[in-house]
């Protein structure tokens, strides 16, 4: 399945049950990084792996060997549009204890620019093999409501049980986490889970978006454009459609409830 260009709470890394890992196809109407258009100098990139590491172990107090894997976008995190670098940060530790002799742990943290201090910090929380496949997702930073503080953008590559999934995810920051603010489904594919021996199983179903940001009275709004190859949307009792979008154009918008078309 492809789909455009996941996840965090608060915590870290739990929402994503499993990942594809699969290459986005949309991109957003800015560079991923998210410099201003009308800015004269561009977005500084991601440092080295190892310099997020040493403020990374500064910041959580990390003693002792570690193993690092970190996914990491720059973008405009601080109060006042302060340049910084969001790193969603996977760190495996060994413990000296003979029944649990390693710790897996997740979590999520906003470095200065200069990486001298975080600007904000989540704990570090257990995490199992399959919250670890959420760093396959895709982030980045953008500022939707033009307020000059980016949102972290997120798209989340799931697989629940073999069902296919991709979403856009976009999060506040705060100083101790990040909060949902509003997602959409973009991508289904149930064809994994289907079995060939059940005839009166679940039929193929499968649908696909690309999706870009576009400006729309002041703030910029997500044009979703949604195909289906397989199947056909529902729509369920509250009048939603899934597991995409229904076929064809759409302009969600970001309120205070999430995104409404």
């Amino acid at each position: 399945m492809r789909s455009s260009c996941a996840a965090v709470a608060a915590i870290t890394l739990g929402a994503a049950c499993g990942g594809k890992g699969a290459a986005p196809a949309g991109t957003p109407a800015v560079a991923v990084g998210n410099q201003d258009p009308t800015a004269a100098d561009p977005a500084t990139p991601c440092p080295d792996d190892a310099a997020l590491e040493a403020a990374l172990r500064r910041e959580w107090e990390l003693e002792g060997p570690a193993k690092f894997e970190l996914v990491c976008a720059a973008g405009r995190f601080g109060d006042d549009g302060t340049r910084g670098f969001l790193v969603d940060a996977y760190v495996e530790q060994e413990t000296g204890d003979p029944d649990e002799p390693t710790s897996e742990r997740g979590g999520l943290a906003i470095l200065s620019a200069d990486l001298s201090r975080s600007l904000m910090l989540s704990e570090l929380t257990d995490m199992g093999w399959f919250q670890r496949e959420a760093l396959h997702n895709t982030w980045s930073a953008y500022d939707l409501d033009h307020d000059g503080r980016d949102e972290a953008i997120a798209v989340e590559h799931g697989d629940r049980h073999g069902e296919l999934t991709d979403a856009l995810v976009v999060y506040g920051i705060a100083e101790d986490g990040i909060e949902e603010l509003g997602r959409i489904e973009l991508a289904y594919d149930n064809a994994p889970a289907i079995d060939p021996d059940d005839p009166d199983g679940t039929g193929p179903l499968a649908c696909d978006s690309t999706w870009r940001f576009v400006p729309h009275g002041g703030v910029d709004a997500v044009e979703v454009v949604t195909t289906y190859s397989e199947g056909a949307p529902w729509v369920d009792d509250e009048g939603t459609t899934g597991p995409c979008p229904g076929a064809g154009t759409h302009l969600f918008v970001l309120g205070d409830g999430g995104f409404a078309e």
